[in-house]
């Protein structure tokens, strides 16, 4: 299983794994809106990480920088939109957002470590990177 494989069977493991537990609860609603949106950007960042690498690592550093902004603003109006439009209960959507988000972007950090190591062992000898796909 590749890189990009494992990144996304650990966001969908989470967000089944705590939405079991959610439904089992009183929490439910609350806590499944909490992990929604970070396994969502979680597993989309992820494909278009992966997708610029294999076009060449150069066009990874500026495609992350591009991608900060956009996603602290999803992320902004989405709290505020669950928080105040939907009126979920603040302490079990804020507590599942937050360990969703911790957790997601922890395993994208490792797996894009593991990323740019295999890239580095599967470097091109004349150090042109050609786009595959």
């Amino acid at each position: 299983m590749g890189v990009r494989a494992a990144a996304l069977w650990w966001v969908i493991g989470l967000t089944v794994g705590v939405g079991v537990v959610a439904l089992a609860s009183g929490y439910g609603p609350d806590v499944l809106r909490g992990v929604a949106a970070p396994a969502a950007a979680a597993g989309v960042s992820w494909v278009v990480t992966t997708r610029a690498w294999r076009r060449g690592p150069e066009a990874l550093w500026p495609l992350m920088l591009r991608a900060f902004p956009v996603k602290a603003l999803f992320f902004l109006g989405y709290v505020g939109f669950v928080l105040g439009v939907l009126g979920a209960r603040v302490v079990p959507f804020v507590t599942s957002f937050t360990v969703a988000f911790l957790a997601t972007h922890l395993t994208e950090a490792y797996c894009l470590r593991r990323l740019v190591a295999q890239g580095h062992a599967e470097a091109p000898a004349d150090g042109k990177w050609t786009h595959t796909g």
